[in-house]
């Protein structure tokens, strides 16, 4: 949710720092419509069916703009 209505559509990218981990959704669109509603996004392990033990991925969450 942002702060303000936004003047144009405001979008939040998600991209892990592995293959071993996505992001669903991958982006999340906020309008002057849609604004002040709450929207998540999830995190999770890839199964790639081999047992590696613990691991730490970082997710980055760019912004992008034309407002």
């Amino acid at each position: 949710m942002l702060q303000a209505p936004p003047a144009a559509q405001v979008d939040v990218n998600f991209s892990p720092n592995s293959a071993q981990a996505e992001a669903a959704p991958g982006m999340l669109a906020f309008t002057p419509a849609n604004w002040a509603v709450a929207q998540t996004a999830s995190v999770f392990a890839v199964n790639d069916r081999l047992d590696e033990g613990d691991q730490q991925v970082q997710v980055r969450a760019v912004v992008a703009s034309a407002d």
